[in-house]
């Protein structure tokens, strides 16, 4: 246990929700009669259009209670308001968690204002509304971004978004942070948008070769998001040492060649990139009759003419690359 440790909140939001409903209303069909629908005001922002200080500057310290999707973000309302408000920041300012697990107890609240609301399923801002006796709900948040991911991935969502019972109210669409040609760039996504900084050249478009890229940085993990990718990289991998000079995979590669024979490509895991390596010929491998022990033998012998890791002469990667070459 540490401090970054999660508290898993199922069963107390379950909990909460039980002594919400009416006893026996097992689907809470009978809850919801008597409540009020709450009128609800969707406020979707671009990036950069300052929707934490629009909340700030929206903040009704007579009715309003605000509801964050994260810690960080009520800590850093809770810094702004304290100018206003004082101590009673820490009562004001909630995230959606601990008003799901611990509801209202002081009194209730007219207004919700539900930061990032996007990040929240919707039936959480419901059930939070249900529990403030809220009369009014206002969401804040971008409607492009990543919106809420279900953890556990159970059963299909629905009425993820409040798209199914109200619409955008309002849209902010001045951006203090984004330059100029950004603003352009987004306003396919965000029609609309515009920028208050001057600068109209911050972006730049840079092509690579994936075979000319550098990895060399120690004590870093490169990610490729196909396998060619992978092997292209595998020759400057950095790894611990006791995975150097393994082989990592292995296949047949029929293009490889120009004649009617394969070719088998390896992709080893080594400390740091090799020197250029000319083409080698095996034709005498290519039959039923070859010995492939002293195939193994040679190809240690060229990876170590070439700088290779030692480990790679170990005998048990001799057999890896034997039973390899048997197979095809």
């Amino acid at each position: 246990m540490t401090r970054d440790t999660k508290v898993a909140l199922e069963e107390r939001i379950l909990r909460t929700m039980k002594k919400l409903s009416k006893e026996n209303d097992q689907d809470y069909s009978e809850t919801f009669t008597d409540w009020e629908t709450p009128k609800i005001t969707w406020i979707n922002g671009v990036p950069g259009c300052g929707k934490t200080t629009w909340i700030v500057q929206e903040f009704d310290n007579k009715r309003d209670c605000i509801v964050t999707a994260t810690i960080e973000a009520a800590e850093d309302l809770k810094r702004k308001l304290a100018n206003r408000i004082g101590a009673e920041a820490t009562t004001r300012v909630r995230t959606m968690a601990s008003v799901l697990v611990n509801g209202f107890k002081e009194h209730t609240r007219d207004r919700l204002l539900i930061d990032e609301a996007m990040m929240n399923h919707f039936g959480a801002i419901i059930t939070a509304a249900l529990l403030a006796k809220a009369k009014e709900l206002l969401l804040i948040g971008d409607i492009n971004q990543i919106p809420h991911i279900d953890r556990h991935n159970v059963f299909p969502m629905s009425y993820e978004k409040p798209n199914a019972v109200a619409k955008v109210s309002r849209e902010l669409l001045r951006s203090y942070r984004n330059p100029m040609d950004v603003a352009y760039a987004l306003n396919e996504i965000y029609s609309g948008i515009y920028s208050t900084q001057e600068g109209t050249r911050s972006l730049t478009m840079d092509g690579y070769d994936i075979n000319k890229l550098s990895i060399s940085l120690p004590q870093t993990l490169y990610l490729a998001h196909t396998s060619w990718q992978n092997r292209a990289k595998s020759h400057g991998m950095r790894t611990s040492s006791p995975l150097i000079g393994r082989v990592d995979d292995w296949r047949v590669d029929r293009t490889a060649m120009t004649s009617d024979h394969n070719a088998i490509v390896f992709n080893l895991r080594l400390s740091g990139p090799i020197k250029p390596m000319e083409p080698i010929t095996t034709r005498r491998y290519n039959t039923n009759k070859a010995d492939w022990t002293e195939f193994c033998l040679q190809l240690r012998n060229t990876l170590q003419k070439y700088g290779i890791a030692e480990r790679s002469n170990e005998r048990r990667d001799l057999r890896i690359w034997k039973r390899t070459a048997e197979n095809t």
